[in-house]
């Protein structure tokens, strides 16, 4: 199969502009990648190569009040931090999630996601002083983005929220740290390995977390599938039962990606919750995307395997074989 790449250039937008940009330097940026374009599609060297074009339409941000159930310690937050407003399906997941229901979040990369599923949750650690909340990341190097991430909002201004206790538990987590993590972390970033292997066999020593669970996010969720997916849906069923045990089977789920076909379907066979699984709990699929974008050409481009279409100009890349050579003689 012929190797595939994908090209996106963003220019400006056609009528009304996105935040931030400079409205003079709209034009000549749409100009530049619409001749970069042309410019390939005209080229002899590139004919043939580029087999489809499409175009993205720009889209303004639509924007929404945060919802009025937030306590104020999450309000001043956000004003501290110069959030003003948040984007249509942020403000959708976090009332969803407020009002006890499972949320599965399916919008593109860079919409705000982690702040549509942070927000209930330092308002219920604001609100409940012995809630607590596990967020599950494929990577270590994903939870350390987060906990960066949620020790900044949490620390924006001095409020109640102000150095809330936030840390990881993975392999990497310091013997002699990992009692005070277990039992002082109000929000716990982990993996599903270490909640396999550390924290559901010794759940008598995880009873305060458990007992006090109401948020569990997944993030990337899109990379639970197949074997690994099986393995991991068990893992969060063994959490749910054992968090039913202790008395906190009734956290809410919050899972998230931005490269579902079936979010639905993933959502109910990866925890067994929602509406389509055994519980019959709610479930918003939030797959819409509320935050603004700017015009995109995507460009599928199909190289050759072997030959070049053209012989090579100077200083262009290898030159083939001479068996292996296009009609019109060989590069130089």
């Amino acid at each position: 199969a012929a190797a595939t790449a994908a090209a996106a250039t963003a220019a400006a937008e056609e009528e009304e502009p996105l935040a931030g940009r400079d409205e003079a330097a709209r034009p000549a940026r749409r100009s530049r990648a619409d001749a970069f374009l042309a410019q390939l599609q005209a080229s002899p060297f590139y004919r043939g190569q580029l087999v489809y074009v499409h175009e993205t339409r720009p889209a303004a941000a639509q924007p929404q009040p945060p919802p009025s159930g937030l306590c104020p310690a999450v309000t001043g937050l956000l004003r501290h931090a110069g959030i003003e407003s948040l984007f249509s399906h942020q403000a959708a997941a976090v009332e969803q999630l407020l009002s006890r229901g499972h949320v599965m979040l399916a919008t593109p990369t860079a919409s705000g996601k982690s702040l549509a599923y942070s927000l209930p949750v330092l308002h219920a650690a604001a609100t409940q002083p012995e809630a607590r909340a596990m967020y599950i990341f494929p990577t270590k190097a994903l939870a350390h983005d987060q906990l960066r991430a949620l020790r900044s909002l949490a620390s924006q201004g001095v409020g109640p929220l102000f150095g809330l206790d936030v840390a990881t538990y993975d392999g990497d987590t310091p013997q002699e740290e990992r009692r005070a993590r277990r039992e002082g972390s109000r929000v716990l970033l982990t993996n599903p390995d270490m909640l396999h292997t550390a924290v559901l066999p010794a759940h008598k020593e995880w009873a305060s977390l458990l007992s006090n669970l109401r948020y569990v996010v997944v993030d990337e969720a899109h990379m639970y599938s197949g074997a690994f997916g099986a393995h991991v849906a068990s893992v969060l069923r063994r959490l749910r039962r054992l968090a039913a045990m202790y008395g906190g089977g009734g956290f809410r789920f919050a899972c998230c990606s931005a490269t579902l076909g079936n979010p639905r379907e993933l959502f109910c066979r990866l925890t067994g919750a929602g509406a389509g699984g055994a519980s019959g709990e709610p479930l918003l699929v939030v797959d819409w995307d509320g935050s603004p974008r700017g015009r995109r050409q995507l460009v599928l481009w199909n190289p050759p395997l072997s030959a070049q279409p053209t012989p090579l100009p100077e200083g262009k890349g290898v030159p083939l074989p001479e068996d292996e050579q296009p009609e019109g003689g060989r590069g130089p």
